[in-house]
C-alpha cells in the first residue's frame, strides 16, 4: 500500500471508498456528522473535511485519529494542505528512504506546516 502514499502513511481515497468510510463511521462515537474522508491510512485514521449544508469559502482539514477523544484541525483548508504537501515534497520533508518508502522529516514538516497554516494549534510549539 505504501507505494500509493500521498502523505507518509496515507493515501488519497477514491470517491467510492470515501463514501464507504463515511457510511461505516457515521455512527462511531468520535466521528462527527458531515465529516468526509480525503486521505486514509487503512487502519482507521483519516484526514477529513467537515461538510455542511450551508456553503462556505473554506473548510478545515481535521486529522481523525481512531480511538482519540479529540480530533484537531491540522490544515486551514484543502488548498492550504496541498500547498503544504507540495512544499514538503519540494523541500525534502517528504522523502524516499533507501528502500523506496515515503518517509517524513517531522521537524521540517512542522516548520512548513506552521508557515502555511498560521494559527493552527497543531503546528505551534
Amino acid at each position: 500500500m505504501e507505494t500509493l502514499w500521498f502523505y507518509p502513511g496515507f493515501y488519497l481515497v477514491s470517491l467510492e471508498e470515501a463514501c464507504e468510510v463515511f457510511k461505516e463511521r457515521e455512527r462511531a462515537p468520535q466521528w462527527r456528522r458531515g465529516w468526509f474522508p480525503l486521505l486514509e491510512d487503512g487502519a482507521g485514521d483519516s484526514f477529513v473535511v467537515p461538510c455542511k449544508k450551508k456553503q462556505t469559502d473554506r473548510a478545515p482539514v481535521i486529522g481523525f485519529i481512531h480511538g482519540e477523544p479529540e480530533q484537531s484541525v491540522e490544515y486551514i483548508d484543502v488548498t492550504t494542505m496541498m500547498e503544504t504537501f507540495a512544499d514538503c515534497f519540494a523541500q525534502g520533508a517528504f522523502l524516499l528512504d533507501e528502500d523506496g518508502s515515503l518517509e517524513i522529516d517531522d521537524d521540517l514538516h512542522r516548520q512548513i506546516a506552521r508557515r502555511h497554516n498560521p494559527g493552527v494549534a497543531e503546528w505551534q510549539d
